[in-house]
């Protein structure tokens, strides 16, 4: 069994569980929560693709 990343588990289960007759992720409080968790894991992700970057002598631009 292949593991899945933790935004890939945490979106399908917002897809397909549901409470109240309508699936979780239309609540808005929950996805608030999952956008707020997309853009820190944006966030790293161009933080570590910077961090490489400068340390193969490319200039960073801001």
């Amino acid at each position: 069994m292949q593991r899945r990343p933790p935004w890939t588990r945490c979106s399908s289960t917002a897809r397909t569980r549901e409470a109240f007759g309508r699936p979780i992720g239309n609540f808005q409080s929950l996805a608030h929560a999952m956008a707020d968790l997309q853009t820190e894991i944006d966030s790293a992700r161009l933080l570590a693709h910077r961090a490489a970057r400068s340390g193969s002598g490319e200039a960073l631009h801001s």
